[in-house]
């Protein structure tokens, strides 16, 4: 192979690798990253939902209104710690789709149809789902949503 071959490999395992990177397309995280890359400050929106319920929270003029019959003011300093309790929240662990057969599976975590969520709204929109509760304590199964 000549240098110009090796070159142009090289060209095109960069162009790769830059596609990968940002392309937006979605990866498992690791245990490291925060399960929303959401910046609290930029949030617009939130609904909560467990069961058939659901809280919807919006944002305007700097202001966090609960969307009800009449709308309602909410606690700026619980708004404030749910994002931030959010935007921290990390996985322990994760499970690749082949480990989800048998007695571990989104049914038995209560992920297939999950009843409780947490919608964030802001440039982009991030849904995380919870599940059953972990092997440990105050520790819960939970999955991205595909919003």
């Amino acid at each position: 192979m000549s240098w110009r071959g090796t070159l142009l490999l090289l060209v095109l395992a960069v162009v790769a690798t830059g596609i990968f990177l940002f392309s937006g397309a979605s990866h498992t995280r690791t245990t490291r990253e925060s399960l929303i890359d959401i910046d609290p400050a930029q949030a617009k929106g939130i609904v909560i939902r467990e069961g058939s319920g659901s809280m919807v929270l919006k944002k305007q003029n700097g202001i966090w209104i609960i969307a009800s019959t009449p709308p309602d003011r909410a606690n700026p300093s619980i708004i404030r710690a749910l994002l931030q309790c959010a935007s921290g929240i990390k996985p322990i662990d994760t499970l690749r789709p082949a480990e989800l057969k048998g007695s571990v599976s989104l049914e038995s975590l209560d992920l297939k149809n999950p009843r409780r969520s947490l919608t964030i709204e802001a440039d982009t929109t991030r849904t995380i789902d919870f599940g059953v509760e972990g092997a440990t304590a105050a520790r819960l199964y939970a999955r991205l949503g595909s919003t």
